[in-house]
């Protein structure tokens, strides 16, 4: 995945965070270290997503947020409390990328502050100075359990 580089992440309302203290740093090498239940998956699922929820998931079919919500009881189960919104901010090679995720499994994304959607990945990748190809084989790891 050729330049781009997730360098922050804040999550807010989203699964079992709600929120962020502050921001987290990423650098290129992670260890996350907690106890159960204290929101280490749900990070690593809010990376999952990026830079688009509906991008189709090369290795389960269908888009990565149906995908995750049917191994979570549904999509509101991916929104703290079931009901409200989710929101993941993510700093990419400096650019600023939100995802916010209603609890009726719609979701709406932006890239530096311009909203995108699944049918505009060139303008996307153009943002994000990665690859069409590359953004469609984008995986943080390959199956959740």
């Amino acid at each position: 995945m050729a330049g781009a580089f997730i360098s922050e992440i804040d999550v807010t309302e989203f699964r079992g965070i709600k929120r962020c203290k502050e921001p987290i740093k990423l650098a290129k090498f992670n260890v996350l270290i907690g106890k159960n239940n204290s929101g280490k998956s749900s990070l690593l699922e809010a990376l999952y997503l990026f830079p688009l929820p509906r991008l189709h998931s090369t290795i389960y079919g269908g888009d990565r947020i149906n995908q995750m919500g049917e191994r979570h009881s549904g999509t509101d189960s991916l929104v703290y409390g079931y009901s409200g919104n989710a929101e993941l901010k993510y700093n990419v090679n400096e650019y600023p990328c939100n995802i916010e995720i209603m609890s009726n499994g719609t979701s709406n994304s932006s890239v530096n502050d311009e909203e995108v959607d699944i049918s505009n990945l060139q303008h996307v990748s153009k943002i994000l100075k990665i690859s069409e190809r590359n953004i469609e084989d984008i995986s943080i790891y390959p199956e959740f359990r």
